[in-house]
C-alpha cells in the first residue's frame, strides 16, 4: 500500500476534484492509468453566512432564531458555529413572532400552532417520523409556514459537510422572505 497526500485548496463554495492516479512501472516508459476519484471540498464554515445574517438583526432578513423541543443536536451545533439564537424550551410558544424562525426537532407527525399566530411567522421542524420519505415539506397553516424535513442530517450534522451544507441552505430558505 502506498500512502499518499493531497493539499485541497480553500473554497469560496462546493467544488468537485477529480484526482487520477498513474502508476509507474519499472522498465515501462510511460505511466499507467491506476485509478480515479472524486473529492468533494468544501468551505471551512460553511455557517459563516447565516451566522453573518442572523447576527444582524436590522440586516437583509432581519430575523431572530428560536430553538424550541429537544433539539439536543441543533442547540450545540448552532453554538458551534456562534449562531445566535433564543432558546424557547421543550414548547414552542403558542404565539409565533413573525420576525422569527422557529427551528427544532420533534418527534410529532405535524406541527400546526395551537392559537391563532401572527400571519408570516416561521416554524422550520425535524421530524423522523416513519413511514416518510425523507424530503422536505413545505406546507401554510393560518398564515404561519411551516418547513417539515425528514431528512437524516441532524445526526451527521457536527462532522459531515454535506449535512451542513443541507443545513445552510434550508436555513437560508427559510430566512429568505418570501415574495408576496
Amino acid at each position: 500500500m502506498i500512502q499518499a497526500s493531497l493539499p485541497l485548496p480553500e473554497v469560496k463554495r462546493k467544488a468537485e476534484i477529480l484526482v487520477r492516479v498513474q502508476a509507474r512501472i519499472e522498465g515501462q516508459p510511460n505511466p499507467l492509468p491506476a485509478g480515479a476519484a472524486r473529492l468533494f471540498v468544501y468551505p471551512k464554515d460553511l455557517m459563516k453566512e447565516v451566522a453573518a445574517t442572523i447576527g444582524q438583526p436590522d440586516g437583509e432578513s432581519g430575523v431572530q432564531l428560536m430553538v424550541f423541543g429537544k433539539s439536543e443536536r441543533i442547540r450545540p451545533f448552532l453554538e458551534a458555529h456562534e449562531i445566535p439564537f433564543s432558546d424557547c424550551g421543550t414548547e414552542l410558544p403558542a404565539e409565533l413572532n413573525k420576525r422569527a424562525l422557529y427551528i427544532g426537532e420533534t418527534d410529532v407527525g405535524s406541527l400546526a400552532p395551537h392559537q391563532e399566530s401572527a400571519a408570516g411567522g416561521r416554524i422550520m421542524f425535524f421530524s423522523s417520523e416513519p413511514g416518510i420519505l425523507p424530503g422536505v415539506y413545505v406546507s401554510t397553516n393560518r398564515g404561519v409556514s411551516i418547513m417539515k424535513v425528514t431528512l437524516p442530517i441532524l445526526d451527521t450534522l457536527a462532522t459531515n459537510p454535506h449535512s451542513q451544507q443541507t443545513f445552510a441552505g434550508l436555513l437560508h430558505q427559510s430566512l429568505t422572505p418570501n415574495p408576496p
